[in-house]
């Protein structure tokens, strides 16, 4: 830790602050964790565990690269994303994102995923979100924040349920506590993608509860304009279906996503 120079807080929550900083001459990003022992901290340090564990054996393009972790102060440090991330930077006004842009954004978030999917066992993201996708210099997407993932369940009595996750991009089974499979990330990446295209926040204004009552109650969704090419606004639909059994797998999303036109006409 003593090799790492910290520059600037880059982001916060509730239990980690992310900082920029120098690791011999190289710009990297430093996720430390906050406070002290007991209660919620013992289960954050846990999932803390988990991330530097499933990042240090993660290696694609479109995963943020590990570069190392420390004991005390607990911390991960991992390749520095000089764009951000990718909500701040769609809503972003002065920044120009072309529809061939949008498209390989899409891409890479779902390689990225795709590759989370095919791991043995499975690896559940359960947080992804716009937020939890970064962007490097050279413009190119990367999923991060492995804090909530988990291995796929191999039996039965392994099943997950529990809420993890933001409720704007959460699948309902989620929110509903249901048993849920990888398939729950497939319904975020619908939302990440109305939001790649329409350059909004899903549910703007919406109170998480008017969230939950719009998604579960009246089964509604982000409302996807009129100009959407039709073969990404199906695939849009399919992805955030309520039933998750219809939902494509990552692999026929990419596939479908690499037959989008790079113009439109």
């Amino acid at each position: 830790f003593n090799e790492l120079q910290l520059r600037a807080v880059i982001g916060s929550g509730a239990f980690a602050t992310v900082f920029r900083a120098t690791y011999r001459n190289q710009d990297v990003a430093v996720k430390k964790l906050m406070g002290g022992g007991g209660g919620p901290m013992e289960k954050t340090l846990k999932d803390f565990k988990t991330e530097a564990a499933l990042l240090s054996r993660l290696r694609h393009r479109n995963i943020v690269a590990p570069l190392g972790a420390t004991i005390d102060p607990v911390t991960i440090v991992m390749e520095y994303c000089s764009r951000g991330n990718l909500m701040i930077l769609l809503n972003d006004d002065a920044v120009d994102v072309t529809w061939a842009r949008k498209r390989q954004m899409c891409l890479d978030v779902a390689c990225g995923m795709r590759y989370l999917h095919t791991q043995t066992p499975v690896i559940i993201h359960r947080d992804l979100k716009s937020l939890n996708v970064l962007i490097d210099e050279a413009w190119v997407c990367k999923v991060t924040d492995f804090g909530l993932s988990r291995f796929k369940a191999t039996s039965e009595s392994e099943r997950m349920t529990g809420q993890a996750g933001t409720y704007h991009w959460m699948s309902p089974e989620v929110i509903n506590s249901q048993h849920y499979t990888e398939k729950a990330d497939v319904f975020s990446f619908g939302i990440i993608m109305w939001e790649i295209y329409t350059r909004n926040i899903p549910y703007d204004g919406m109170q998480p509860v008017q969230v939950v009552a719009a998604v579960i109650t009246r089964r509604e969704r982000p409302r996807l304009p009129a100009a959407c090419p039709a073969p990404l606004a199906q695939l849009i639909q399919q992805c955030w279906q309520h039933d998750p059994s219809v939902r494509p797998s990552f692999d026929d999303v990419v596939r479908r996503l690499e037959r989008l036109p790079e113009r439109l006409p």
